[in-house]
């Protein structure tokens, strides 16, 4: 933009010129309801695509019309409207301690709408894709352009066809657009806004919730700006210069559920919003970069790509007000069906034992949870005098993985704490990755000690869930599902005992159920105690051969959706901050 002149005879007549059509407008016009103020002076930014015209929205006679108030200037420079649209124009609101004009930008209008639209009846929209205009789509169908309605026409595209989101008529219950969180990206045709002051709507289902960018300006330097997903909670950045102004929300994000992620910056502040409840909030520091940026949805540029559904995106060039930001919300909410408020995640109800299994080889492997059941090494080696064969470490799921090897020597992992985990209902919930699933009777998965072998033995492709009852004295009740164990792959496994009955979830869904009579009985028996808690061997030294990751224990049955929540699409979900 230019600086103002101090003194200017053609920039005065200008504005006299200007104050006098505006009179006389008003004095035809039967109190103009208008939706911005007029600018003392306009000026336009020639970077920007055929920017010449400015829409007014007035009320006359309760009836809606158009008019199209105003010449534009530019220092002198007469333009005629153009009537086939233009994209934006600037307000002039005044000149900063350097004499460089302070702007603001208005959005567009579509002369063809009656109304307009909720999003646009608020100053200052730049973007606004929604999930209603891909709606003569299929099913399935990849997304090339996703349209911008703001009036801007700075669509989102993808012209690598590997690249597009899905299009998805009904996964969420209604349409919405799936990037799969590996390399489904789509960006703007054309720079969209200056985000030193912004305001972003996403509404949106996250699939994954570690490191998922959900909009970003293409960067992480000076005059970027980023809203992620990062540790299960929201987080938001805005650069300017070395100051990334980053922070995260506080409440941990729901995986199966939809929201309306927010992210206003202002000149001193950035805040966070879930659902209109304020996450968190921060005091701006740095200097504004005052450049233009493209946007990009589902990445920051590449990597660290969005995992899940979304429905809409607004983007907004400055802080809206509380008033203007609700209207915006509860639009949002309203007609994506958003819950409010946002649903709590109840993982952590009830955890008794959580092991990454992310420390190195010899290490003790620590419980998470608040009950500190720390795992040692263990091995069939030490019970027999022949030795100690430590559990090796492993690429995991999430980070590392205990690997127990090809099952020689039979490696396990062992609490001998003494531990309640058999009083009444429990969950199991692990990853496991096997090298061989034929030829063992009892693959040692997740056991506690003595009889009760609750856990997994593998036997071609085949899980068991056994555990230990007074009806049947010396035998286990036994539940087994069939077929969905393969080999080098990692598999999430969940069993469930709740009541008198048994359950095993493979990959979030349910494979196996029964009912079983008589009380369970922890019965000690082979090396270990009754209440040892064992992971990859089970009591009479039959080893897994493979690895675990992500293991954890609830002293209550979880539900199917906890147990979806888990699976997290394959994703998996740690779960230590819930």
């Amino acid at each position: 933009m230019m600086t103002l002149p101090a003194n200017n005879r053609r920039i005065r007549l200008a504005l006299w010129a200007q104050k006098c059509r505006r009179n006389r407008l008003h004095r035809l016009l039967p109190a103009p309801v208008l939706r911005a103020q007029y600018p003392d002076k306009l000026a336009w930014d020639w970077d920007l695509p055929n920017p010449f015209k400015w829409n007014v929205w007035t009320s006359l006679d309760n009836g809606a019309s158009w008019f199209l108030t105003e010449d534009y200037w530019h220092y002198g420079d007469s333009r005629l409207f153009a009537p086939d649209g233009g994209s934006e124009f600037y307000f002039i609101v005044g000149v900063d301690t350097a004499g460089v004009e302070i702007t603001e930008r208005s959005n567009w209008i579509r002369p063809d709408d009656a109304v307009p639209p909720v999003p646009q009846s608020v100053i200052g929209l730049q973007l606004w894709t929604r999930v209603e205009s891909l709606a003569g789509m299929s099913d399935g169908d990849r997304v090339t352009t996703w349209p911008d309605e703001s009036g801007h026409e700075t669509h989102l595209a993808q012209s690598n066809f590997d690249y597009r989101p899905v299009y998805r008529s009904n996964d969420v219950g209604q349409p919405a657009v799936m990037f799969d969180g590996t390399d489904d990206l789509l960006t703007s045709v054309a720079s969209v806004f200056k985000p030193d002051q912004h305001t972003i709507f996403v509404v949106a289902m996250p699939l994954a919730t570690g490191e998922n960018d959900i909009l970003g300006t293409g960067g992480v330097g000076d005059g970027d700006t980023l809203l992620m997903l990062y540790g299960n909670r929201m987080r938001g950045h805005a650069w300017r210069g070395s100051d990334a102004n980053s922070l995260d929300g506080s409440t941990p994000i729901n995986a199966p559920a939809v929201a309306v992620f927010e992210q206003v910056v202002s000149d001193t502040d950035i805040i966070l919003r879930l659902d209109g409840s304020d996450e968190a909030s921060l005091g701006m520091s740095g200097t504004p970069a005052n450049t233009r940026k493209w946007v990009t949805l589902g990445s920051r540029s590449t990597g660290m790509n969005f995992s899940g559904y979304i429905l809409a995106v607004l983007v907004y060039d400055r802080a809206l007000t509380e008033t203007e930001a609700n209207t915006i919300r509860q639009y949002l909410i309203d007609t994506y069906a958003v819950p409010v408020p946002y649903p709590a995640v109840t993982l952590q109800t009830d955890l008794a034992g959580y092991w990454k299994l992310d420390e190195g080889e010899g290490y003790t492997r620590n419980d998470s949870s608040v009950n500190a059941w720390d795992l040692s090494e263990w091995s069939f080696q030490e019970a027999t005098g022949s030795g100690y064969v430590p559990v090796g470490q492993n690429n995991g799921l999430m980070n590392y993985a205990a690997d127990f090897g090809d099952g020689s020597g039979g490696k396990g992992l062992v609490s001998f704490a003494a531990n309640s985990l058999l009083s009444g209902d429990f969950t199991f919930s692990c990853w496991i990755n096997y090298n061989s699933t034929s030829g063992f009777d009892g693959q040692g998965v997740i056991s506690v000690g003595g009889t009760a072998q609750i856990g997994i033995r593998a036997y071609d492709g085949a899980v068991n869930f056994s555990i230990p009852i007074d009806s049947s004295p010396g035998y286990c009740q036994a539940l087994t599902g069939y077929g969905s164990i393969y080999e080098y792959s990692w598999t999430h496994a969940v069993f469930v005992k709740e009541g008198n009955s048994l359950r095993i979830y493979l990959n979030g869904d349910e494979q196996a159920y029964a009912d079983f009579t008589g009380n369970l009985v922890p019965t000690a028996a082979g090396f270990f105690s009754a209440s040892d808690l064992i992971l990859g061997i089970n009591p009479w030294g039959y080893p897994l051969i493979g690895a675990l990751d992500e293991v954890g224990c609830w002293q209550r049955a979880l539900s199917a959706d906890e147990v979806w929540q888990l699976y997290n699409y394959g994703s998996g979900l740690p779960f230590e901050n819930y």
